[in-house]
């Protein structure tokens, strides 16, 4: 009789640890992936096709039934820059502009080119050809190339031109602050996104 109440408690032990395990495990009902407090938290969904386009600390998209012409207002103290649809807010983002040697100018442009795969004309970085590590981060295409070494022009994806002189938004690093020279530089998937939304002659507004 001992025995079994022993291996009841025993059931009942194994049941309730089971249970406690699964109530920490990462894929929740929730939704999201548990990361240490520093570390910047990512929406995931059960069904992939359900996921948002949305990264609550760096970008969002609000309304996409909203219909009508896009219009993008940059905010160089905020850092950020809206994109507008008939007049509605549909999404925002944290972004990267010129930095105080090379400044994002301000003032009322429009999207003059789109090139999915640009490459600058004007900077990019000097290359070990053995290692492929960078030996020069901050490089010109007429910069002395160091012996063993190449060019290679700084990558530009999803650019949308503001001005002739090579301004414009594209993909790139953004670490919240102006560190660009001079272009707009966006997150990865909002860089795509709003690429597939504008179209030449959208009016960009940068305060």
């Amino acid at each position: 009789m001992k025995n079994n109440w022993a291996k009841c408690w025993a059931l009942l032990g194994t049941v309730l640890f089971l249970a406690g395990c699964e109530s920490n495990n990462t894929n929740s009902a929730e939704g999201w992936s548990r990361y240490p407090e520093n570390e910047p938290r990512v929406v995931q969904t059960v069904n992939p096709e359900l996921q948002p386009m949305i990264s609550p600390e760096r970008y969002q998209w609000l309304d996409q039934n909203a219909t009508g012409p896009v219009k993008i207002t940059i905010n160089r103290g905020e850092q950020k820059l809206y994109v507008y649809r008939g007049g509605q807010l549909v999404g925002w983002t944290k972004v990267s502009t010129g930095k105080e040697s090379h400044g994002t100018p301000s003032g009322k442009f429009s999207i003059l080119q789109k090139d999915a795969n640009h490459k600058s004309n004007l900077y990019g970085t000097m290359v070990n050809r053995a290692s492929g590590t960078v030996v020069d981060a901050d490089a010109g295409p007429r910069d002395r190339v160091p012996k063993g070494a190449y060019y290679r022009p700084s990558p530009m994806p999803y650019f949308m031109r503001l001005t002739n002189s090579g301004v414009g938004l594209h993909q790139g690093y953004v670490p919240e602050y102006p560190a660009s020279h001079g272009c707009i530089r966006l997150p990865a998937e909002f860089a795509s996104q709003l690429y597939s939304m504008v179209r030449l002659g959208t009016p960009v507004t940068i305060i």
